[in-house]
């Protein structure tokens, strides 16, 4: 999974993951797998990350009887490019089909930044293959800009890089709260990932602003947004507008002190907001048909 100089090796938060891949209609999907029973979770990471930004996060939800799956998105780790571009409303069909394949019924779907745009579309979006979800959105991108170079030159950088000590340090140097694996898979993950998928989210969707579905949500979700201060990609002048719109449904908070990573810079915190949401609002139970899964080779 690692390569030759990924630093990346005992970086399993105590509990090793299952790597598996999945077949949709449209795609391959890899994925990492904590836990074999209870309720199922579906993380999905943000632009440039992988299902390894969870290292930590899978076990703790694992521990706590939780069925953990934590997949590579579209054109990034192992997963397969998407066939039909990176227009969230195509992103989010395609991982629709992932949830669809593993078979699992009523999930809970936390996804970060990108991931979050993604499971709020899911969410709203038009009839899914898997419904009855809840969400957990972290540091969700609500609104994109019109012109997609502003961003695209920052997030291409090191992408296709081998992880070496260069770029662990530049990681490190820019996130001192984050645990050493942090930083390790952080630079795996810019290694794996394609740059006409990370291009392909700016390009194809500029403009977009899903702030306005926070009102459509009729199920459980929790919003937990970063401190725009250190880092938060919400700002501070957006959150009278969230406010406003936001359903009864919706639990919402802001991690003060907390970058954009919310579960790299205060794992603790985030973990522990996760779960007591998890243990409010979901189902016990195994929740998962049985897969058709293929070898994952």
């Amino acid at each position: 999974m690692e390569t030759a100089n990924s630093r990346a090796d005992g970086c399993d938060g105590g509990w090793a993951p299952r790597a598996g891949y999945v077949d949709t209609e449209a795609m391959r999907f890899h994925y990492l797998e904590w836990g074999s029973a209870g309720p199922p979770v579906v993380l999905w990471h943000g632009v440039t990350s992988d299902a390894h930004t969870w290292w930590r996060v899978g076990p703790a939800l694992a521990a706590q009887n939780y069925h953990v799956f934590a997949l590579d998105l579209p054109g990034h780790g192992h997963s397969d490019d998407s066939p039909d571009g990176y227009n969230v409303d195509v992103t989010a069909a395609l991982l629709d089909g992932a949830l669809a394949a593993l078979g699992l019924r009523q999930p809970t779907i936390v996804g970060h930044s990108w991931g979050g745009m993604n499971a709020l579309v899911h969410a709203t979006g038009g009839p899914r293959r898997v419904p009855g979800a809840t969400y957990a959105l972290i540091d969700p991108a609500l609104r994109l800009g019109d012109d997609p170079a502003r961003y695209t030159k920052h997030y291409l950088h090191g992408l296709g890089v081998p992880p070496d000590d260069r770029g662990r340090a530049e990681i490190a140097a820019a996130n001192p709260e984050w645990d050493p694996c942090d930083v390790a898979w952080r630079v795996e993950a810019r290694y794996r990932a394609r740059p006409a998928a990370v291009a392909g989210f700016f390009e194809h969707n500029p403009g977009r602003e899903v702030t306005a579905a926070l009102g459509e949500l009729r199920m459980p979700t929790l919003l937990m947004l970063a401190d725009e201060a250190v880092g938060g990609i919400v700002p501070s002048h957006m959150l009278p507008h969230v406010e406003a719109v936001v359903s009864s449904s919706v639990t919402w908070l802001v991690m003060e002190g907390a970058g954009h990573s919310i579960h790299r810079d205060t794992f603790e915190r985030f973990s522990e907001t996760l779960i007591g949401f998890l243990h409010y609002n979901v189902p016990r139970g195994d929740l998962r048909d049985k897969p058709a899964l293929s070898d994952p080779g």
